[in-house]
């Protein structure tokens, strides 16, 4: 696209603007999904890519998943993880980079836990990041 035409389009957007427009163009581009990957419908199914997992690959998921969860080094990865990431955050950053860093790190560690939950089908109080 021209970049006379790219400024005009997006000279004037908001922020949530601009950023709806990346998404669009990401995903028309196949570059990222525009929709969760991973999720659980209404009904309590497991969907990968918008389509049900069978039983058995849920099966497999769910140990791979609790095995994760079990881990002893995986657990430690993950507090070591979240631990560096609250030090970075709180007394080591020095730019606004880092604290975003910071922040990333720490949704990263809480996103990996929710997961591996939502495989493992255990209740948020399995494991140590509840």
């Amino acid at each position: 696209m021209k970049a006379w035409l790219v400024k005009w389009l997006l000279g004037n957007a908001t922020v949530e603007e601009r950023t709806l427009y990346t998404a669009l163009l990401l995903d028309r581009l196949g570059a990222l999904p525009l929709s969760d990957i991973l999720y659980q419908d209404e009904a309590g199914t497991l969907l990968i890519g918008g389509r049900p997992v069978d039983i058995e690959k849920a099966r497999l998921l769910r140990n791979a998943a609790r095995n994760a969860l079990d881990n002893a080094a995986l657990v430690l990865i993950r507090e070591q993880v979240a631990y560096q990431a609250s030090v970075l955050g709180s007394t080591k950053a020095q730019t606004p980079t880092d604290l975003l860093f910071a922040r990333a790190a720490l949704w990263w560690v809480q996103e990996v836990e929710k997961k591996l939950r939502l495989l493992a089908q255990d209740d948020p109080s399995y494991g140590e990041y509840a």
